[in-house]
């Protein structure tokens, strides 16, 4: 089994399912009225387009054992979309068939889950953002906030990673308000609809303590870095998720990775040791779980569900499985480009 973490950070804008539930959580305490006029919007955009497209190319993979275990893997991204209805027939075929549909997380407690999120992401004993990173990086914050039709006071009450976390999502908060679901979600509910079995091969403890990682002087240091690299985006037109959406749906691994890794070149330590807690360690983690599952259940059909960022690269959980003797072999793939 592998418990080896030893290896080079892979950095990533990586979103996990935690965040979502915990900055829609605090869309209570957002002015959220400069979403809202987009809101409508967006969603009738984002329904009208995508009613004539598919995913001709999603990340999934069939998983075969050397003692007959089956199992498949499927990369999502955790942001709604229309086009999650209009996957593959043959895939929908598979997941159908499945005994077993595993998530990050098991999703169909939400409002538990982001109760209990919320115990970390408030901050307690009168403390405040402000106090925690000072008058200098509250202001750069307040500003770029306000740029963006908001405030910083508004997070005042927030640990500095969930105020990150939030900045990251700001681009898609109208998908996110509009109820819809995130493909891990969809994927979940369809499959209990169908009565197969759902659940996650995480705990919420372990995740959290991912997207919570290190001291609160690290995770100002990361605040910081966030905020100057979407100031300079913003400054360029560029809108991250933007070009995540259009990696995911070309269904080209290579540009994924190229997504992941683009952005933080010039990362901080901190930053970059976060991110391979919340990457690398829980891709090691999730091999040895889908592994000893595949084993324990051999001739049950089980499928792995996660965000498609730990499925790619060399600590990806593709080649985690390869290096441990299970073929992986991926269906729908682009044809490669001479």
């Amino acid at each position: 089994m592998l418990t080896k973490h030893n290896y080079k950070p892979r950095q990533s804008s990586y979103t996990s399912l935690i965040t979502i539930l915990s900055c829609l959580f605090a869309l209570q305490f957002i002015d959220s009225s400069s979403f809202a006029k987009d809101t409508a919007k967006q969603v009738e955009s984002s329904s009208s387009t995508n009613a004539k497209a598919a995913v001709p190319h999603p990340f999934f993979w069939d998983i075969k054992g050397s003692h007959g275990e089956i199992g498949h893997l499927m990369g999502t991204v955790h942001v709604p979309d229309e086009r999650w209805a209009k996957l593959p027939k043959g895939l929908l075929a598979d997941l159908d068939r499945a005994d077993i549909v595993y998530g990050e997380l098991d999703l169909t407690e939400k409002k538990a889950m982001t109760q209990e999120v919320m115990k970390i992401a408030l901050l307690k004993n009168g403390d405040t953002l402000h106090k925690i990173i000072g008058d200098r990086l509250y202001g750069k914050l307040d500003r770029y906030l306000q740029s963006r039709g908001q405030s910083a006071a508004f997070l005042n009450g927030f640990h500095p990673k969930m105020v990150e976390m939030t900045l990251g999502l700001l681009d898609v908060m109208p998908l996110l308000m509009s109820g819809k679901p995130v493909l891990d979600e969809w994927l979940l509910k369809r499959a209990k609809t169908k009565g197969i079995k759902v659940d996650g091969v995480e705990t919420l403890e372990e995740q959290t303590n991912a997207l919570f990682y290190g001291t609160l002087a690290e995770a100002k240091i990361s605040l910081e870095f966030t905020i100057d690299l979407l100031v300079k985006k913003k400054a360029q037109g560029i809108k991250p998720f933007d070009i995540l959406f259009k990696a995911y749906f070309s269904g080209d691994e290579k540009q994924i990775l190229k997504t992941i890794k683009g952005d933080l070149k010039n990362a901080p330590k901190e930053q970059l040791e976060a991110m391979n807690q919340l990457l690398n360690v829980r891709n090691h983690r999730m091999v040895n779980r889908i592994i000893k599952k595949l084993k324990q259940a051999p001739k049950k059909r089980q499928v792995f569900a996660f965000g498609v960022a730990h499925f790619v690269g060399p600590e990806g959980v593709v080649e985690l499985l390869r290096k441990q003797g299970f073929k992986v072999q991926r269906r729908y793939a682009p044809k490669s480009k001479k």
